[in-house]
């Protein structure tokens, strides 16, 4: 329309008669701002209809759903607070069992209820009378306990087989005696030990009796002391007899292979 009117204003200005340049100026710029115009005008319509296409395809394009953290509609899930509650009751029990409130209410009503028969033997008393009783259960065998670790046996002393004494003798010969010189018989021998034998009962010292009535060379001198010695040092009848004396006794009257003989042990 504007280049229109400007091609009938150029036919227009051909056909009259030259005006002032003043007055072309003005329609000039008249006619480029109506240009201007009609330029903005299709620009802005093609800028609405940009517009309204954009917003038709905002409208077609589906809308994408918002999460909604809304509570469900209870018309629609009328039991949606059941798992809450369940929950909470939970959390609440676990609660009051952790400070001890259950067994402080509980306790004493547990112990009534196992100190009263239990309900199930007072149902079953009527029926028991009409059928016969049933066989006694065999009590469970007691666990087999462990039997006691023998104590360890004491060691027992070990024994010297050729332990040591100490011991004083008497010894009256007689001829025949073994290792003898002596010229009495053997009864005055016997006769003689016997008579050492009383002099001791009746308190007389072992070494003057020693020195008065023995015949043994090797101990008269010494009050009869053969000091210590082993079992095997001398005749087995004299080592057996001072075995058999305690610390400080002495013997009776006995014989062996050298006379009859009187010992008394020191230690």
């Amino acid at each position: 329309m504007a280049r229109q009117a400007d091609a009938a204003g150029k036919q227009g200005a051909s056909k009259s008669k030259p005006v002032k340049s003043s007055e072309d100026e003005a329609k000039k710029r008249a006619a480029l701002e109506a240009e201007e115009d009609e330029d903005e005008f299709e620009e802005g319509e093609e800028g609405e209809e940009e517009d309204e296409e954009d917003e038709e395809d905002v409208e077609d394009s589906p809308r994408p759903i918002a999460a909604s953290s809304k509570r469900p509609d209870a018309s629609e899930d009328p039991s949606w607070w059941l798992p809450h509650a369940i929950l909470g009751t939970l959390v609440m029990v676990g609660v009051l069992g952790f400070f001890g409130l259950f067994t402080n209410l509980l306790g004493p009503t547990w112990a009534k209820v196992k100190r009263t028969p239990a309900a199930s033997s007072s149902a079953a008393a009527p029926s028991a009378s009409a059928a016969p009783a049933a066989a006694p259960k065999s009590a469970a065998p007691a666990a087999p306990t462990a039997a006691p670790r023998p104590s360890a046996a004491p060691k027992p002393a070990t024994v010297d087989p050729n332990p040591t004494f100490g011991a004083r003798r008497i010894l009256v010969a007689y001829k025949g005696a073994k290792n003898s010189q002596a010229t009495r018989t053997k009864e005055e021998a016997k006769t003689r030990a016997e008579a050492a034998a009383k002099k001791l009962t009746g308190g007389a010292k072992f070494e003057e009796v020693a020195a008065e009535f023995s015949d043994d060379a090797g101990s008269k001198s010494t009050g009869g002391n053969l000091g210590r010695f082993k079992r095997d040092a001398y005749d087995a009848s004299l080592t057996q007899t001072v075995e058999k004396l305690q610390v400080g006794a002495t013997s009776a009257v006995f014989e062996s292979p050298f006379g009859f003989e009187l010992v008394t042990r020191t230690e």
